[in-house]
């Protein structure tokens, strides 16, 4: 019992940082589950159950603002579905550890784009081939996100600022429904694998249901401008986390 209780508050912590940065909670969740000794495989897999309680808690705030822009959802929500199946069975089949390394060179490479002055604070009206490729680059980071999911909702949300013209607040709102379509998709697929430890899943996704309805107040609170800040500065640590841990 301890353990659980230990497990929600891990949960809680984590998503009220994925709430206002819009991911990375992940990076919490899956080390902690590791530490228990659960293997890499079944950490990251029990993980989804965590993403599905972020995306409920943050809906649950989001749905009350204009921040989701619904022309995008189900196109993304399809991506992810498709993207979910690819990506649970490159988590079943590869090195996890490759897939770390990849996604931490991802973040550092596309932190600079961070700090050009208009992404992610205004909406802006990218060219259609500029488009195209967010939507391709978005994707790619769907299937990594669905194989390892730690920090990979940081790059969608660089993709979906410098490609697709998002405010910060808008790719945080935004990507959750998509998000809860992936999480799910793929949790179905690691249930069926029998790759995952449903005590600890269910304590971490109570968890990140709440943590993540009061990261996102905060955020909507806050604005465009301390999002941004807070997602740079998670990028920054994180990507250079997974590097080099």
């Amino acid at each position: 019992m301890p353990e659980l209780i230990i497990t929600f508050l891990v949960g809680v912590f984590s998503s009220i940082l994925s709430g206002m940065a819009g991911g990375g909670g992940g990076l919490i969740s899956a080390p902690f589950f590791i530490l228990l000794g659960l293997p890499p495989q079944v950490a990251v897999a029990t993980t989804k159950f965590g993403a599905l309680g972020l995306t409920l808690g943050s809906l649950a705030k989001f749905r009350k603002t204009e921040h989701i822009r619904k022309e995008y959802v189900i196109y993304l929500s399809v991506l992810s579905i498709i993207a979910a199946v690819i990506g649970s069975r490159l988590l079943l089949l590869s090195s996890n550890e490759a897939i770390e390394k990849l996604v931490g060179v991802m973040m550092l490479v596309a932190l600079p784009f961070v700090f050009i002055k208009n992404i992610g604070l205004v909406r802006l009206q990218p060219n259609p081939l500029k488009k195209g490729a967010g939507y391709a680059l978005y994707f790619v980071i769907l299937i990594l996100q669905a194989a390892f999911g730690a920090g990979v909702g940081m790059t969608l949300m660089i993709v979906m600022m410098g490609f697709m013209g998002f405010t910060a607040l808008e790719a945080n709102a935004t990507r959750r429904i998509p998000g809860f379509l992936l999480a799910g998709t793929a949790l179905l697929i690691y249930m069926f694998s029998g790759v995952v430890y449903y005590g600890h899943g269910l304590a971490i996704l109570v968890g990140m249901i709440v943590g993540g309805y009061i990261g996102t107040h905060i955020a909507i609170k806050q604005g465009n401008a301390f999002v941004k800040t807070i997602f740079a500065i998670v990028v920054a640590v994180l990507g250079i986390n997974l590097l080099f841990s």
